[in-house]
């Protein structure tokens, strides 16, 4: 509560840089803590971004669907997040595992991606599906390498499954 406080007050003081310091500041301490994200600091970090100018989007549902789906449309190049669902979404690149300390960060790349595994954007999205996602349970038996072999093999979900006679969980029925 008081962190809250405290990048209030510099809020107030609309002092870019030391509300960008304070920020990086409270991530670092909260790595490891869970917490909730309460409407205070929703409104803190909106305020934060109108003041260092980054547009922001208030909506409903999946924010890596609704990322990617602006990405599709052309008006986003990329996405940062932690989670990998923008890429099997239609998101075209993807930037994940920022260290401010080392000022690195991970890009992935949809089309290096499908080069390099020589799928389609249909394959990779059934090995994503495979792999394990937010709307279906795994299939018992088949984890990330067996996954990627028999989409190799089958060059689909649907013929994998058709193929697999293990307990197929209902949500891929």
């Amino acid at each position: 509560e008081s962190k809250i406080k405290e990048l209030t007050e510099l809020l107030e003081l609309n002092d870019s840089k030391k509300i960008i310091n304070e920020v990086y500041t409270q991530i670092n301490r909260c790595k490891n803590s869970s917490y909730s994200i309460t409407p205070t600091i929703i409104a803190n970090l909106q305020q934060l971004f109108n003041i260092i100018g980054i547009p922001y989007i208030n909506c409903n549902g999946e924010a890596e669907v609704i990322c990617a789906k602006m990405i599709e449309k052309g008006l986003l190049d990329i996405c940062v997040t932690e989670d990998l669902d923008v890429l099997p979404n239609g998101g075209k690149i993807l930037l994940r595992g920022f260290k401010h300390s080392l000022n690195t960060v991970k890009e992935f790349d949809l089309e290096k991606i499908l080069t390099k595994l020589k799928f389609t954007r249909e394959q990779f999205v059934d090995l994503c599906i495979l792999f394990g996602c937010d709307y279906c349970s795994t299939i018992k038996g088949i984890g990330p390498k067996i996954a990627f072999k028999k989409l190799n093999k089958y060059g689909s979900i649907d013929k994998i499954l058709k193929e697999h006679t293990k307990e197929i969980p209902e949500s891929f029925v």
